[in-house]
């Protein structure tokens, strides 16, 4: 890294925007050099004022996150917008975001636009979040029918979020769109990718034999990993069958234990199971 900090140091003072942007990345991450917001915030916006895409973007997401320079989602706005008019697809995501998420003046019709100018290029979050505005209803009506499409399109790019989603809808909704195999399938590919609600989500259907055959083991491996994340319902359940001996020697400290996890982070139902143990 060091023998590249010279280079691309040299190259960059001469105004090279690909040297520029490079030099800012290893000041960002301390690659061969001493780590530096500062310095590489002033390196991105060498390169972003020469109209790099990649440039504009990172100096957005430093403004957005407030990193090497004072928060200000009005600039972070300017600097992805910036990125989106070159036709760059993480700035239209993040263009779309920022009005999805209302971190400027909420407007789901933009949002729309932007997520869909992103969509077009392969962009699995943007097919997500149009997912989820045809599932809620968020600016367009309601069509599950285009939420399974575009959740699907995700999914299939990889995007454990979206796998996680896409169970959900499988699981949740009724008539011809209920499908609990196909939920279980969603739901374990983004399981094994780490995703926690997915984990839980997995596991409760082994404990209920609802869309899986009953398996208390696999129940239990499953609401471990996510437990291991902290996820409330799965600490709840868990510590349910501890509780009662489903698939475990019954174990009433360890279900105290798990119960007060989910219970400290305002999960209810823990909470009861909780009160009912010291009743």
């Amino acid at each position: 890294y060091a023998e590249a900090f010279k280079w691309f140091e040299k190259s960059a003072a001469g105004g090279n925007a690909y040297a520029q942007l490079s030099l800012a990345n290893l000041y960002y991450y301390g690659n061969g050099v001493e780590q530096s917001y500062e310095n590489a915030f002033e390196w991105y916006l060498k390169a972003a004022e020469q109209g790099n895409a990649k440039a504009q973007n990172n100096i957005g997401a430093m403004y957005f996150d407030g990193t090497g320079v004072d928060k200000d989602y009005n600039k972070a706005f300017e600097w992805y917008l910036k990125a989106a008019n070159t036709g760059n697809s993480l700035g239209q995501l993040n263009v779309g975001s920022m009005y999805f998420f209302g971190y400027i003046k909420q407007n789901y019709d933009e949002a729309l636009k932007w997520f869909q100018k992103a969509a077009a290029q392969n962009d699995e979050y943007a097919l997500l979040y149009i997912g989820q505005m045809y599932w809620e209803g968020k600016g367009v009506t309601k069509n599950i029918s285009k939420a399974e499409h575009y959740l699907k399109q995700s999914s299939l790019l990889g995007l454990p979020l979206a796998q996680y989603y896409l169970g959900q809808l499988y699981e949740t909704e009724f008539g011809t769109f209920k499908d609990l195999e196909e939920a279980a399938k969603w739901y374990r590919k983004s399981a094994e990718s780490g995703d926690k609600n997915a984990q839980y989500s997995i596991g409760a259907m082994y404990y209920t034999g609802n869309g899986l055959k009953r398996d208390y083991n696999e129940a239990i491996t499953w609401l471990k990993k996510s437990s291991d994340q902290n996820n409330p319902k799965a600490l709840n359940l868990l510590g349910y069958m501890y509780q009662n001996g489903h698939g475990v020697s019954k174990n009433y400290s360890k279900a105290l234990t798990l119960y007060r996890k989910a219970a400290e982070q305002g999960y209810a139902n823990a909470q009861y199971n909780l009160g009912i143990m010291y009743h």
